[in-house]
């Protein structure tokens, strides 16, 4: 529902029950993505996209069906869904911005998000919290996997056109190590995560090298190279058996900017783009 909008559109408007064009007139009207008005559709047993009148044969009929919700043809459904594990944890606070709270790891997927759907590559952030799940349930911290992969299967449920999730996350490192300089610009380098302990590795692997070699061939260094994780029970999967490719990254560490995030999401979300494209169009 939140995807939705208001529209205002210039219509000729269609009887509802025998198809009699009618009048053209100025309607403001609720415009739904495809999906979701297919969904109604189905609910109602009834024809989506006509007129909130009758004809003047038709007016008896008028209020056994459904009326005037109009179908936005270029909206589609989001393909890139991104969420954090770990939603709490934080960057630096040395920043140009003037920040109410300390800039964390979700602020970076809200950039991410910016980025990609600037770039025609709709996607969606989760912005159910997390900790508020483990508490409700009675889970520790270590638990936080429970908590995104419940929120990760809710989102393919209702988004069954998700094809690519990343989990954004910060690093323990120091500066030292996350900090990439080039002409005078600073960036926070990411690391690509993959687990190993389930059926479905090899899509994800291939995937993450993939984005590995593309930031690098964009921007040389940037990426520190894809993590191969093995271990039980967290460790190894990271929910990167959901359905999909799934991939975990480390974007900068605690040292890190928001400024240098945004930089870096400036460079990752082209590479994004591009490789998705690329696999879409295969």
């Amino acid at each position: 529902m939140s995807e939705n909008k208001r529209s205002i559109a210039l219509v000729h408007e269609i009887c509802p029950i025998c198809g009699k064009p009618m009048n053209e007139q100025i309607l403001m009207n609720t415009v739904f993505s495809k999906k979701y008005a297919k969904e109604i559709e189905n609910m109602h047993g009834k024809t989506i996209g006509y007129s909130k009148t009758a004809c003047e044969n038709c007016t008896e009929y008028k209020d056994k069906v459904v009326f005037c919700i109009a179908i936005d043809e270029n909206k589609s459904e989001p393909i890139v869904y991104l969420y954090n594990t770990h939603q709490t944890e934080e960057y630096s606070l040395n920043s140009t911005f003037d920040y109410s709270v300390k800039p964390n790891v979700m602020i970076s997927s809200y950039i991410l998000r910016e980025k990609l759907n600037n770039l025609g590559i709709n996607t969606i952030v989760e912005t159910n919290n997390m900790k508020e799940f483990l508490v409700k349930n009675g889970y520790k911290y270590n638990m936080s996997y429970h908590a995104s992969e419940y929120f990760a299967r809710l989102k393919d449920s209702e988004y069954p056109s998700i094809r690519y999730l990343f989990d954004i996350h910060r690093d323990s490192l120091g500066r030292n190590s996350t900090v990439l300089e080039i002409n005078d610009k600073k960036y926070a380098k990411v690391l690509f995560v993959v687990g190993l302990e389930h059926t479905t590795k090899d899509n994800n692997v291939g995937f993450a090298e993939k984005l590995d070699m593309e930031t690098n061939n964009l921007l040389r260094g940037l990426s520190r190279g894809v993590s191969y994780k093995t271990g039980e029970p967290i460790h190894g999967v990271y929910n990167q058996n959901l359905f999909g490719k799934s991939v975990l990254i480390e974007v900068g560490g605690v040292d890190n900017t928001i400024e240098e995030v945004n930089n870096t999401m400036e460079i990752l979300s082209k590479v994004i783009e591009s490789v998705v494209k690329e696999e879409m169009n295969a």
